[in-house]
């Protein structure tokens, strides 16, 4: 999971107005839902890649590794270097389920590549069965369709899989989202 400590001021929710108190208690809120989907997906290892300090909830069977770069691309290139093949979801996914996690590491075991869009035109999941800073690294983020220049570069890479392989999972977060 990528995801940034919790923290007055430095958490944001762009789907509401919020305080800065209340942005950091939803994103909170959201990073111990994320957790919990996490600690129940059978998984040898689980990590979170996190900004700032590991809150003091965070059960000690999770490796926290910093998040490093400026840029989501970045960061993202980053945690694959640092932590290997994987399936990268965000923080802010709380209606994630251990399902749609398993469904995603599977399907990263006959493609190379999958996605989970998100009905923003982003993603709220990138798996790369193969750590490959390319693949994420220089692609526009902050834009309103981050998925369709995600997959354009996934594909450009030759790597398979480039459309969803998570597509049950894509319906049910996605409607939960609007």
């Amino acid at each position: 999971m990528n995801a940034s400590t919790s923290r007055s001021g430095r958490s944001s929710d762009h789907r509401t107005p919020c305080t800065p108190n209340e942005a950091a208690a939803l994103a909170d809120a959201s990073l111990r839902d994320v957790v919990a989907a996490m600690l129940a997906t059978a998984v040898a290892r689980r990590v979170v890649v996190l900004d700032g300090p590991a809150p003091p909830w965070l059960p000690t069977s999770f490796e926290v590794v910093a998040q490093r770069g400026t840029g989501l691309d970045r960061r993202l290139a980053a945690a694959f270097a640092d932590i290997g093949p994987t399936l990268v979801i965000a923080a802010d996914t709380p209606q994630v389920r251990p399902d749609d996690l398993i469904g995603g590491l599977r399907a990263l075991v006959t493609h190379d590549a999958v996605l989970g869009p998100s009905v923003d035109g982003g993603y709220w999941a990138i798996g790369l069965r193969k750590a490959q800073a390319s693949a994420v690294h220089g692609v526009l983020m902050s834009t309103s369709h981050p998925l369709d220049a995600q997959r354009e570069r996934l594909t450009a890479l030759g790597l398979s899989g480039a459309r969803s392989s998570m597509s049950a999972a894509d319906q049910r977060l996605g409607r939960a989202a609007e």
